[in-house]
């Protein structure tokens, strides 16, 4: 179904005041309220295209996965030795230069959901380019990929805070030897 004008419109003005507001309070802090002051529309607007604050951040998150994912892309000509390194140096590149998503992943202490999401990229193409799929059973496998991507998003997160001095070069060339050794056990 093709949406039209106005509404994308709409949604990109609560998205956009949503972003705003971000820099002011955490995202939990925030209501419909301050959403619609600050992107001067009604609240029937709000309502006619999210049923709450969380809705609009649930689509900003996706908007982002969507983006991570077509960014990512195929790992080309990298040999399987290479890929790890490969994706979770794109991973990071791509949240430290979308300001708006970093800003969320990295400000507010309520986002586990967001992070979550990222692990998950990672995980699956990880998976998909060690050619195992989602419903083969390997529990060491899960369980290094779980602490990988963890980890990795965690050091992320404390490098763009300034907490650490590592860089995110840094944290994926040493997230993805760890990843490398422990596969070739």
């Amino acid at each position: 179904m093709k949406e039209y004008r106005s509404a994308i419109r709409s949604r990109n003005m609560i998205k956009k005041a949503f972003f705003e507001l971000l820099s002011q309070k955490n995202a939990t802090e925030i209501t419909v309220v301050d959403v619609v002051n600050a992107a001067d529309i009604s609240r029937n607007t709000f309502y006619a295209h999210y049923d709450d604050i969380y809705a609009v951040l649930n689509e900003i998150e996706n908007d982002f996965i969507e983006k991570l994912n077509i960014y990512v892309g195929e790992s080309g000509d990298k040999s399987i030795d290479d890929y790890p390194l490969y994706l979770l140096q794109k991973i990071a590149r791509f949240i430290e230069a979308d300001a708006e998503s970093c800003g969320i992943f990295i400000v507010d202490p309520d986002f586990d959901k967001f992070g979550e999401k990222i692990k998950n990229v990672i995980k699956t193409r990880i998976k998909s380019a060690y050619e195992i799929s989602d419903e083969t059973e390997n529990f060491e496998f899960d369980a290094l990929l779980e602490c990988v991507s963890s980890g990795f998003i965690s050091l992320c997160k404390k490098s763009f805070k300034g907490e650490i001095k590592a860089s995110i070069d840094d944290i994926s060339k040493e997230t993805s030897r760890i990843l490398s050794n422990c596969i070739r056990g």
